[in-house]
């Protein structure tokens, strides 16, 4: 690692057309551990465009040598603009290409992401916190990944590090460094070209850039050419070289499926388009965000090899819209709301009228809520990155040179974390409201005991569910007894009397019970271990034990008991006459 005291001279050979002690240099003179890295584009920004690239150099000063293992790292590039909206304001989003210094195409392990030409420096332009896409993407990377193995972990999403932006030296603010959605990252079969020229398409994707019937999945426009990589609000990605009819038509058969079929029909083949657990991610995360412009628009469809599958994943992309921020950086107060699944036929016919999936789509958020999805875990990581922002000052230059263009920006942007996160406290509530009933919501209890654990492995559960009991003894103990009893009250007598639920013995330390429609309390009794338990032996068969129609545990032996109707406790009905 090069010494920070010697960088300035080390930069002052790769800018080109900079006066002395530029912004840039000044910042590079002044780095220390906690600075965001440094970004310098030596560029003629008048002649940059979305539609051409232009010759450009860039130069990054990394506290952490994360991309060559020194400070400074210099690349020749290609630059240009991007983004839709977006472009009509000052500061705008850049698309960096690395190139030789033949002006071929060369992978950079930028700070550290991974090995790639394509880079993309977000402007954020309209978000008054600076990081909604940035943390929505690390909560989605947590959650959901491709159902595929892939040379990044299954990674379903962006990686990306905030950094500071220079123009041929002046300071343009603050950006965040980030990779793209592509076809290395998924794992996408690059297109078979035969000697003749015969091309086979085999990986796919597309991007919906615009709201259309066709990125609703209602409709499409059978007029539309199909030689070109635009399609009906949607781009071709992969394989972009070779836009065809072969290369549209699988996702013409998705509208066609989602359009034309009956719920009834529909429940039974969306699967072969779609992965259900990536579609139900998917759904529950913009609902739980609130991310209003992302029902499809916004977001990737992406198959590895439609030779061999036609199922298709969604990637979400610009999440900036979401946390009660508008597309165009107003403040939306209001909470969630069941009408952003209207819009997408697919997800409306699936949530309404197949109770499998609407189950299934109610069990994902009661998981992610208390587990990806809580106000501290938002919290913790929007803090992390106000932290960053506020103790290198990128927030205070950020402010001096964007606040009000377009949107305002708080002193302290950790005051901006506390009004989102107040916002998300409502939107939780609002979320159970709508998906949780008050048998999706039951404790799972467990009474302190002496010489040993037991640990459930979830505190909430719904009826049905399947718990998962943890019980270790203390060394030189072993389980005498346990209980789990669900609390049920006797209907006549209003008493609250014990009715133990069943549980399974999976091994020596762990026991199953399927949750009832009541909380529970668990309870464990821990003795002495003896000689004799060290002996291997036959478990002792479990008595049968008896329960009358109140939910009662009556007995274990029938030659007792009163005549009438019990039942087992494997819920077996026995009529018992004398």
């Amino acid at each position: 690692m090069k010494h920070f005291g010697i960088l300035v001279a080390m930069v002052v050979g790769t800018c080109v057309a900079m006066h002395a002690q530029s912004d840039f240099e000044l910042a590079c003179a002044s780095l220390n551990a906690q600075s965001l890295p440094q970004v310098n584009l030596t560029l003629n920004v008048s002649q940059m465009t979305k539609e051409t690239a232009i010759d450009g150099h860039i130069d990054i000063a990394d506290p952490q040598c994360r991309t060559t293992g020194d400070t400074l790292a210099s690349f020749d590039c290609r630059l240009h603009w991007r983004g839709a909206t977006s472009l009509a304001y000052d500061k705008k989003s850049i698309a960096v290409k690395i190139v030789d210094s033949v002006g071929e195409e060369l992978d950079v392990n930028m700070l550290g992401i991974r090995e790639k030409e394509n880079w993309i420096l977000d402007a954020m332009a309209v978000d008054r916190l600076r990081m909604r896409n940035r943390t929505l993407f690390d909560l989605w990377n947590e959650m959901s990944g491709t159902p595929w193995d892939t040379d990044y972990g299954r990674r379903n999403g962006t990686l990306g590090h905030f950094v500071e932006v220079y123009f041929n030296g002046n300071y343009q603010g603050l950006y965040c460094l980030t990779d793209k959605i592509d076809r290395k990252l998924l794992g996408l079969k690059k297109a078979k070209v035969s000697d003749s020229g015969d091309v086979t398409v085999r990986g796919l994707q597309y991007k919906c850039v615009d709201h259309t019937k066709a990125s609703y999945l209602s409709n499409y426009d059978t007029t539309a050419r199909v030689d070109t990589v635009t399609w009906d609000g949607w781009e071709l990605k992969v394989p972009e070289d070779y836009p065809s009819l072969a290369t549209w038509k699988p996702l013409m058969d998705i509208i066609d499926t989602c359009h034309y079929l009956e719920p009834a029909q529909l429940k039974e083949r969306y699967q072969d388009y779609f992965y259900r657990d990536n579609l139900i991610d998917y759904m529950v995360f913009i609902l739980t965000f609130r991310i209003v412009d992302n029902s499809l628009k916004n977001t990737y469809l992406s198959t590895p090899d439609i030779t061999k599958d036609h199922r298709f994943i969604i990637t979400p992309w610009d999440l900036d819209a979401s946390l009660g921020n508008r597309y165009d950086g107003y403040w939306q107060n209001e909470v969630t709301d069941m009408k952003y699944l209207y819009t997408v036929f697919l997800y409306y016919k699936l949530y309404y009228f197949d109770p499998d999936f609407k189950q299934a789509f109610k069990n994902r958020w009661r998981q992610l809520r208390q587990m990806n999805f809580t106000r501290e875990n938002l919290e913790d990581k929007l803090n992390a990155y106000a932290d960053q922002l506020m103790n290198s000052g990128a927030w205070a230059r950020e402010r001096a040179k964007w606040n009000n263009n377009p949107v305002s920006m708080l002193e302290d942007v950790h005051d901006e974390v506390a009004i989102v996160a107040d916002w998300f406290d409502r939107n939780v509530v609002q979320m159970n409201e709508m998906l949780v009933t008050p048998w999706d919501d039951l404790p799972v209890n467990v009474v302190k005991c002496e010489h040993g654990t037991v640990t459930p492995d979830r505190d909430i559960a719904a009826e049905g569910d399947t718990v998962t009991l943890a019980v270790i003894p203390d060394r030189g103990y072993r389980l005498v007894e346990l209980v789990i009893d669900n609390g049920k009250r006797n209907a006549l007598s209003r008493v609250r009397a014990k009715a133990p639920v069943a549980y399974d013995e999976v091994d020596k330390n762990t026991y199953t019970f399927v949750m009832p429609a009541a909380p529970v309390t668990i309870q464990a009794t821990f003795g002495v271990k003896t000689g004799i338990d060290d002996i291997e032996s036959e478990p002792a068969p479990q008595p049968i034990r008896y329960y009358d129609l109140g939910g009662r545990f009556v007995g274990t032996s029938l030659e007792v008991l009163a005549p009438g109707l019990y039942l087992t406790h494997d819920g077996q009905k026995i009529l018992l006459q004398r």
